[in-house]
C-alpha cells in the first residue's frame, strides 16, 4: 500500500530525491511559545489599560498630522490637529474626572 507521500510523488511527478514534508508536531514548541507570548501581551494590555486615555498620531498622504484621543471610560474619540489641543483635552479629561 502506498503512503500519501508516495501517491503525491506519483501524481505530481515529484523527483525521487524530494523529501517528505515534516509534520507540524516538530514546531509545537515554537508555536506554543509564540501563542503563550501573544496571550501574555494581550492580558498585559487588558489589565493595564484601565481608565487611562489613549493617544496616537497619524500622518496622512499630504503630510498633515492628526492626533487621536480616546477615553475608555466614555468611549469618546476625538481627532485633534495639534499637540496643544491634545494637552487641553488631557487637562479637561483629568479635571472633569472622566
Amino acid at each position: 500500500m502506498k503512503t500519501d507521500w508516495k501517491l503525491y510523488e506519483d501524481l505530481e511527478l515529484a523527483p525521487e530525491t524530494a523529501s517528505e514534508p515534516k509534520s507540524n508536531n516538530s514546531n509545537w514548541k515554537t508555536n506554543w511559545k509564540t501563542n503563550f507570548h501573544n496571550l501574555l501581551q494581550f492580558l498585559g494590555k487588558v489589565l493595564t489599560s484601565g481608565q487611562e486615555p489613549r493617544i496616537w498620531e497619524r500622518t496622512d498622504r499630504t503630510g498633515n498630522t492628526r492626533w487621536y484621543v480616546y477615553s475608555p471610560i466614555t468611549g469618546y474619540t476625538a481627532c485633534l490637529s495639534s499637540e496643544q489641543e491634545v494637552r487641553m483635552w488631557l487637562e479637561q479629561y483629568y479635571r472633569i474626572g472622566w
